[in-house]
C-alpha cells in the first residue's frame, strides 16, 4: 500500500510544479490537464508498481550511466500504460 501512497505524492507534486510553470506562461488549461490520465486506476497501479517497491522505496530503473528508456522495459503492464499515456498526451 505504501507504494501507491508514494506514487500519489509524486504525481501530485509533479502536477503542482508543472501547473505553476504553465500558469506563468498563460497555459491555464494545459497546466490543469497535464498528467490527469496518471490518476486513472489502471495506469496509476501499473506506474506505481513499476517505479516503487511494496515498502514505498523507489526502484532503481536507470542504468549506471543514468539512462532510462521508458519503452520495452520488460514489464508488459507498464509498457502498455506508458504507450497509452504518450498517445493521450498529444
Amino acid at each position: 500500500m505504501k507504494r501507491y501512497w508514494q506514487y500519489f505524492k509524486y504525481v501530485v507534486r509533479h502536477k503542482w510544479y508543472v501547473t505553476l510553470e504553465c500558469w506563468k506562461r498563460g497555459l491555464i488549461w494545459r497546466g490543469l490537464a497535464h498528467d490527469l490520465d496518471k490518476f486513472r486506476w489502471r495506469m496509476f497501479v501499473d506506474y506505481a508498481r513499476f517505479f516503487y517497491n511494496p515498502d514505498g522505496t523507489k526502484k532503481t530503473i536507470r542504468d549506471k550511466t543514468g539512462y532510462y528508456k521508458p519503452t520495452a522495459t520488460g514489464d508488459q503492464a507498464f509498457d502498455l500504460a506508458w504507450f497509452g499515456h504518450t498517445r493521450r498526451a498529444r
